[in-house]
């Protein structure tokens, strides 16, 4: 139909002024007037349209009725329509035939109450459904059953008097009524199984199904709708078209319009397109700006979207920002040749470079296991090794050297002193087992001492120290053992790491005692004050403590008997119509809920739960004054993360909660952490 635009039309035409045979297209809006412009051959809106040429001017009559052949395409799409006695396909299950322009056809109704129901109307599927499922919860298909002394009665229906339960008959159990007779009765789950099932085998809950002109019960009867076939001729098909083609709008086809309808929205939106210029390079006017940030650049688009061209990265291209431009500026500044003066520091131990425009570097002193700088300790033993000979050591035995015996195999005794040149007493093969720094510190090299023989002793004087050194690698090198029945050695204290002790039983199940005595001295005076194993501790005396007991809670309930009603409200009441329980207050009035920090813990968050979304504020309050201070506030069923309150002598939190009329609240949490 586009191509057979020709004309553009201002007007609704009661005659229309145009050369003889041109098509036109009738525009379909209500203000047209008899005055239509036309263009001059290849103007812009006519399309370069050659059938236009000369047309200025001339008049044109709009005649009465038109030739078929008027509208392009109208005969071959006519010849392809079926006879009004025709039928081409087959009605579709569930078809619904709505065109209430067609006087043949019986009035629809679509009443779900079967509202003006009558012999000259048809109901729709969805009514017909609707009054069949309620009539069956209408009737007394689906009811219950009461009893009230001897009275059994349907919810909807009748009653029978059940006979006097002194003279008691038969009672049969049987949901299919199995052995009823008329001198017994039946239990009411019997009854109920009974007629349930007999619902659903009636014809009371039932689908519905269509079959050509044949609507149909699953289970019950059926019924002939009116002939639907009301195809219009072709003369009517052409009356409709000529006579609907006046619809003055260009919105979207609805599914509710008539075929005649949606083709005079088309024809107007076609018109309406036909007036935009079509050329994809049609110069659009934009007027560009650009913005600035110290971080970005935006170009700014007068009647369309703007676009921000992003600071340069390592990745992308970009603009340079206010930060990169002054570091640019700084670098081109910078002088690459410094001068830098080096000195050096120390003295015995290790030496320190020094830099005057730089940092330090410290070279430190050599060890086994790193280079370094050669001390004047480690230079005066190297001196000392050159002047040694041999491996021999060197002993003076003083004392009565009369009396003295030679060092020659065996065992000896030295009555006396014996006085070691040197600082190393070593094995057969020359390796140091006993070495001594000269000022009475003495290093045994590494293995085991042993004391053997019953109740042997290792003895320290006053103010000695047993050190271990710890195993900084987190093992547990450094440990006192003891020996198990089995000749196992056990941990029994061990430096795990550094500035950790263990005190430990590593046999299966060991128990770890701490024992105290009481007033009587010695091993008979020793109780056992706490008993540690692998899943309890026993405190066998009276615990007292100090400092705080800290829990493992991370958390505080609040409950419902912890919140109160405001000096307007009534006394909170839980609320039990249903099979829910919930807390509520008066009307909107608020309520209050006093929660206790424990002692070394601080509150960090609030949770209220329930089911609306009203204001909450958290304060910090105290026993001995009636200030309060707001540390947080939230709605009912979203955490609150309130400024941190630590416990301390007086204080608590007050929470408040500002609710509308019937808000249920179930309770809240308070969260906690350790200080």
């Amino acid at each position: 139909m586009a191509e057979s635009i020709k004309l553009i039309i201002k007007t609704n035409p009661a005659t229309i002024n145009v050369g003889a045979n041109i098509p036109v297209s009738i525009g379909k809006d209500s203000s047209f007037n008899p005055a239509i412009q036309f263009k001059a051959t290849g103007s812009s809106g006519n399309k370069g349209d050659t059938g236009l040429t000369g047309l200025a001017g001339a008049t044109y009559i709009h005649p009465t009725n038109h030739a078929i052949s008027v509208i392009t395409g109208l005969q071959t799409a006519l010849n392809g329509k079926v006879n009004i006695s025709q039928v081409l396909t087959n009605v579709p299950a569930n078809a619904l035939f709505t065109d209430t322009n067609i006087n043949t056809q019986l009035p629809l109704i679509d009443s779900d109450a079967m509202t003006g129901a009558s012999a000259t109307n048809v109901a729709s599927a969805e009514s017909v459904k609707a009054y069949v499922d309620s009539s069956v919860i209408a009737n007394t298909d689906t009811q219950d059953l009461s009893i009230s002394g001897q009275t059994l009665s349907l919810t909807n229906g009748g009653s029978v008097t059940l006979p006097d339960t002194n003279t008691q008959l038969p009672l049969i159990d049987s949901d299919t009524m199995s052995g009823a007779s008329a001198t017994n009765v039946a239990s009411s789950e019997s009854i109920k199984a009974y007629v349930d099932g007999a619902v659903i085998a009636n014809t009371d809950t039932q689908d519905l199904s269509i079959s050509g002109q044949t609507l149909s019960l699953t289970s019950g009867g059926s019924v002939t709708l009116p002939d639907t076939n009301t195809q219009l001729d072709n003369a009517g098909v052409i009356g409709k078209v000529l006579t609907g083609l006046n619809v003055g709008t260009t919105a979207d086809v609805a599914a509710a319009d008539t075929i005649v309808v949606a083709i005079g929205k088309l024809e107007n939106r076609v018109a309406t397109n036909d007036d935009k210029a079509t050329d994809v390079n049609h110069n659009v006017t934009t007027n560009l700006s650009v913005s600035t940030s110290v971080t970005t650049v935006i170009v700014n688009s007068s009647d369309g979207t703007n676009a921000t061209i992003p600071v340069a990265t390592t990745s992308i291209g970009g603009v340079m920002s206010k930060a990169i431009f002054d570091e640019h500026t700084a670098n081109v500044a910078k002088n690459t040749n410094v001068s830098t003066d080096l000195g050096i520091t120390g003295d015995t131990g290790a030496r320190v470079i020094t830099s005057s425009d730089g940092t330090n570097a410290t070279i430190p002193v050599a060890t086994t296991s790193v280079s370094g700088l050669l001390t004047p300790g480690l230079f005066d033993e190297i001196d000392a090794n050159t002047a040694k000979t041999s491996n021999i050591v060197q002993t003076t035995i003083t004392g009565n050297a009369g009396t003295a015996t030679a060092l020659t195999s065996g065992d000896k005794t030295i009555s006396g002193d014996l006085t070691v040149t040197g600082n190393d007493i070593k094995d057969s093969g020359g390796n140091s087992i006993i070495s001594s720094d000269g000022s009475g510190v003495v290093t045994m090299a590494g293995g085991n001492i042993n004391i053997d023989g019953s109740n042997s002793n290792f003895n320290f004087n006053n103010g000695a120290d047993i050190l271990l050194g710890a195993d900084v690698a987190g093992g547990t090198t450094s440990t006192i053992q003891y020996l198990d029945s089995g000749s196992t050695g056990r941990y029994m204290l061990m430096a795990e790491a550094t500035d950790k002790v263990v005190l430990c039983n590593r046999a299966s199940n060991g128990t770890v005692y701490i024992r105290a005595n009481t007033s009587t001295a010695g091993g008979g005076g020793e109780v056992t004050v706490a008993t540690f194993e692998d899943d309890k501790v026993t405190i066998s005396q009276d615990l007292d403590v100090t400092g705080n007991v800290l829990p493992g809670i991370t958390y505080i309930k609040i409950l419902p008997r912890d919140f109160i009603a405001d000096d307007g409200g009534r006394p909170l009441a839980i609320d039990d119509t249903g099979s829910d329980r919930w807390l509520e207050s008066h009307d909107t009035y608020p309520m209050f809920a006093s929660v206790e920090i424990p002692a070394g813990f601080k509150a960090t968050h609030v949770d209220v739960y329930g089911d609306g979304t009203s204001a909450v504020t958290v304060y910090e309050a105290d026993i001995n004054a009636k200030a309060v201070t707001s540390k947080g506030t939230g709605n009912i069923g979203t955490q609150i993360n309130i400024t941190d309150v630590t416990s301390d002598a007086t204080n608590y939190l007050l929470i408040q909660l500002v609710q509308t009329s019937g808000e249920q609240v179930n309770g809240g949490k308070v969260t906690i952490a350790k200080v």
